[in-house]
């Protein structure tokens, strides 16, 4: 088997959405290691991911920050082709971290970076036994006046995210999964779009909501994606993503459409 069947089954949330979006991608990505290397956008990603952590931990302890300090220190200009093409891209995560000092000022909750999870999933399937280990990290927690955690998502991607798609997060709905399974209680989940401003002008980054969470919807989900990995059938699954998936030209669903 390609995973233990004497342990739960170890999935990220990002895991957990790419098996119900194209099991077959999820295989060649993920256990068949076949994606080409990450590009200058993985690394972008996480440069940001990585000063936004570092910005939020020194603003929860008092101290002063400069994004541009945390932005130097972390920004190598290799792996572009040209230097303004380096140089528009450093424009473009400074304004990101500008944007993420705006929106921790804007939470009236206490935010926590990079709060990593480990949470086993019984699913209820009779006789089996068998559970989803999720694991991974948050990028950022807000407890509320109340009590509950808030998970937000940062994202650096440059094209806006619908509603609809933020609704139908399964990455989100299993965090916020993992937040009951560990005991908490949720408040909901949302994607922080930090290379998108809120609004013309706006300096604060656009910012969308996951409104309702189901959680017998996504132990469902949770339940499939146990079944394909322990079944080791990974069908091809036609969907928006078919557009910029790396494996089309070898994928076998293309060629059923007419």
């Amino acid at each position: 088997p390609i995973r233990s069947t004497e342990q739960p089954l170890l999935l990220s949330a990002s895991a957990v959405a790419a098996i119900s979006e194209c099991p077959l991608r999820w295989f060649l990505a993920r256990e068949a290691h076949a994606s080409r290397p990450s590009g200058s956008a993985t690394r972008f990603g996480l440069i940001v991911h990585d000063a936004v952590a570092a910005m939020i931990e020194a603003l929860n302890r008092g101290e002063h920050v400069d994004p541009e300090v945390l932005l130097g220190e972390r920004w190598n200009a290799a792996g572009y082709d040209a230097a303004w093409h380096a140089q528009a891209e450093r424009d473009l995560a400074l304004a990101a971290l500008r944007r993420a000092l705006v929106w921790w000022r804007s939470r009236s909750g206490a935010v926590a970076p990079e709060v990593g999870i480990d949470v086993v999933i019984p699913i209820a399937d009779p006789g089996s036994g068998d559970s989803v280990r999720v694991t991974g990290s948050i990028d950022a927690l807000e407890t509320t006046a109340d009590g509950a955690s808030v998970v937000w998502d940062f994202k650096t991607r440059r094209t806006r995210f619908t509603r609809q798609q933020v609704a139908q997060s399964i990455q989100l709905a299993t965090y916020q999964l993992a937040v009951l399974g560990g005991g908490g209680t949720t408040g909901g989940a949302g994607y922080v779009q930090l290379c998108l401003p809120a609004a013309a002008g706006d300096p604060g980054p656009l910012v969308l909501g996951q409104p309702q969470f189901d959680a017998e919807e996504q132990l469902q989900r949770m339940s499939t994606a146990l079944g394909v990995v322990r079944s080791e059938l990974f069908p091809a699954q036609p969907g928006p993503g078919c557009r910029t998936c790396e494996f089309r030209t070898a994928c076998p669903a293309q060629g059923r459409r007419p």
